[in-house]
């Protein structure tokens, strides 16, 4: 919940997103870019389509929902990195 709260006040009000998550490795099992799952918070609208894998983020009547979509389509992103500190 905290991770999409963050994606929301950082989206600038653009539709579609794709938030780094997907079902490629194994259908139906959602795990983020860097390899952790999922975890118990997804806010989904619509339903998971065998040839469709990856996640993002959907804004629908000033709500943003995720939904899965094919790796094909074009969309803005988000890019996580680590903070790094200069000695």
């Amino acid at each position: 919940m905290e991770t999409h709260q963050h994606l929301i006040r950082n989206a600038k009000n653009k539709k579609n997103i794709w938030i780094g998550l997907s079902d490629r490795v194994r259908e139906g099992e959602f795990v983020w870019s860097n390899g952790a799952p999922l975890g118990s918070f997804h806010p989904w609208r619509g339903k998971n389509f065998p040839r469709t894998d990856c996640v993002e983020m959907m804004k629908l009547r000033g709500i943003y929902k995720w939904r899965v979509k094919r790796c094909k389509a074009k969309s803005n992103y988000f890019c996580q990195q680590t903070a790094t500190t200069n000695p």
